[in-house]
């Protein structure tokens, strides 16, 4: 099969704040990103608990997540659906969201993160 993207992906580390039930929020790690979305590992105790909010990540699922700015100064809610779900082991499960109607805030809220993410990469790659 071969995968064809309109968006470069880059390697980043961010912590994802999974929105559930009222304050309730469960961690998840970014491990990349793209102008469209992220993919981000998911506990499997976090899976479970969205679970019986009616969370299933089964692709489509509308999710509201938090990205806080590698920087931590800020951080922002984004309205995504899930586009691909797959466990990784026992304990851990990867997780591809989508992006949805992001306003001009958070669309440069996500380019700085791109940014960002393009400037660790290339550090990488210098150092490699």
């Amino acid at each position: 099969m071969n995968e064809r993207r309109n968006f470069l992906r880059y390697a980043c580390e961010l912590e994802v704040k999974i929105a559930g039930q009222g304050d309730d929020f469960y961690i998840a790690q970014a491990c990349d990103i793209s102008e469209e979305g992220i993919s981000m590992l998911v506990p499997r105790p976090a899976v479970s608990d969205l679970s019986y909010t009616g969370l299933n990540f089964d692709i489509g699922d509308r999710i509201k997540i938090g990205l806080v700015h590698t920087n931590g100064s800020s951080e922002r809610q984004i309205v995504c659906s899930v586009s691909h779900t797959r466990r990784l082991s026992q304990d851990q499960y990867l997780v591809g969201i989508h992006f949805e109607d992001l306003r001009t805030d958070a669309r440069l809220f996500i380019n700085g993160l791109l940014k960002n993410a393009r400037c660790m990469t290339e550090e990488d790659s210098v150092t490699d």
